[in-house]
């Protein structure tokens, strides 16, 4: 799939996205009590409307431009406009000038959405991964096609293996287009590093996102970090997978996510399989 080379513009949306339970829902309400940003709940659009962008080069992209001289970037751009368009109806009527959009599933959406968006930054969350499949095998999330249990919830394979696949897409972006928080620092040190977000946005920092816990948010069931998201910002979550992943389970993650977390510094060698 070819695409036009990226062009810098105004800033658009900010899209946030992360394997689901990496921080996502802590960044999102710390964003939403800057007093000139609305963060709502997922809208879950981003990956959505960027899967028919895709489907719609596959099925015509050919015939689009030989035809009609419609180039992939041009349907990029379409597609773009309707997400910006539903973005843009919420960032009006919350009456602010930024609008953040943040769904997990964005970041497996990263890839097309920086061509759809190219004024919007794209925000990776990231969190060590070894925490990130302990907290999702605490989950009850079902299919709601077939009532069973997610196998991201109930398989510690299936749950490495989507961490690894977020990560991947979210950092196969174009060079200079993302932007990553990781969870560690943000609970580690809140205020540094959403400075150094603030400034990477080109927006004010305002110091009432360090006390989120205090401000009024939209925290509907369906996300699962609403309830833990109203308490102050706190480090209890990290390195939980020392006591909540077995032997079996670190064996696991090791073999399908072990190089990436090395590459990623949360792992420097296989030592910790044992620990």
């Amino acid at each position: 799939m070819r695409y036009a080379p990226l062009r810098r513009c105004t800033l658009g949306p900010i899209l946030v996205g992360g394997c689901p339970r990496s921080g996502t829902t802590l960044l999102r309400v710390m964003l939403d009590s800057h007093r000139d940003i609305v963060a709502p709940p997922e809208t879950k659009l981003g990956l959505r409307i960027a899967t028919q962008m895709r489907s719609t080069l596959q099925a015509a992209g050919p015939l689009l431009e030989a035809e009609h001289q419609v180039t992939p970037t041009k349907v990029a751009l379409a597609y773009g406009a309707v997400l910006r368009l539903l973005l843009n109806d919420i960032r009006l009527r919350a009456g602010t000038t930024y609008i953040v959009d943040k769904t997990p599933s964005n970041a497996l959406g990263f890839p097309d959405l920086q061509y759809m968006l190219p004024d919007s930054p794209l925000i990776h969350v990231l969190r060590d991964g070894r925490d990130v499949v302990a907290s999702l095998l605490q989950q009850s999330w079902l299919n709601l096609d077939t009532g069973e249990p997610r196998p991201i919830t109930s398989s510690p394979r299936a749950a490495a293996t989507h961490w690894v696949r977020c990560v991947q897409a979210a950092r196969s972006v174009a060079p200079g287009r993302l932007i990553e928080v990781r969870y560690e620092a943000l609970v580690r040190a809140p205020e540094a590093t959403l400075t150094a977000l603030m400034a990477r946005l080109d927006i004010p920092f305002d110091p009432v996102m360090l006390r989120h816990h205090t401000v009024a948010h939209a925290l509907p069931i369906d996300e699962s970090s609403s309830r833990e998201v109203t308490e102050a910002v706190h480090v209890r979550s990290l390195g939980r997978w020392r006591e909540r992943l077995d032997p079996e389970a670190r064996a696991v993650v090791a073999e399908v996510a072990g190089p990436l977390l090395a590459t990623l510094g949360y792992a420097d060698d296989d030592a910790w399989v044992h620990d």
